[in-house]
């Protein structure tokens, strides 16, 4: 593929629509995303940009889906953090509580000081507060 540029407008809002739709599909900030597409790999101009007259013209589903085989591919993974008492080698949902904020599950984000924040509630409750930091490649 080439590198190429965004060149009008049409680009630049398939570009955003590619960012923003990958990024609620993770459930992250978008801006994880795009740091993942230009930083952290090539996807933006080197796969999204050149390819926009193919892809624009595809599923909403089929685009996410794509661009996470090239992330996968490329290399575009996020770090992840989870804010605890103890380090979480793996989630495990078993041992999570079923009435919080979204219900049952295990809770990450991509911002360092929402993990850290997380952690305060352990620490006012006399615990350690662990953050687990997890690179994240798929779904």
């Amino acid at each position: 593929m080439m590198d190429e540029k965004i060149k009008n407008s049409s680009e630049l809002e398939f570009a955003v629509f590619c960012i923003e739709n990958v990024a609620a599909k993770l459930g992250v900030d978008a801006e994880r995303v795009y740091q993942a597409f230009t930083e952290q790999s090539d996807i933006l101009n080197g796969y999204i940009v050149p390819e926009y007259e193919v892809r624009h013209t595809q599923s909403l589903e089929y685009i996410v889906d794509d661009l996470l085989d090239v992330m996968k591919e490329r290399g575009g993974s996020m770090i992840l953090y989870h804010g605890s008492f103890l380090e979480i080698a793996r989630p495990d949902l078993v041992h999570s509580r079923p009435n919080v904020d979204f219900g049952r599950g295990f809770y990450v984000t991509p911002l360092y000081e929402q993990a850290a924040k997380w952690c305060g509630k352990f620490k006012r409750r006399g615990k350690n507060g662990v953050i687990s930091r997890k690179r994240f490649n798929r779904l």
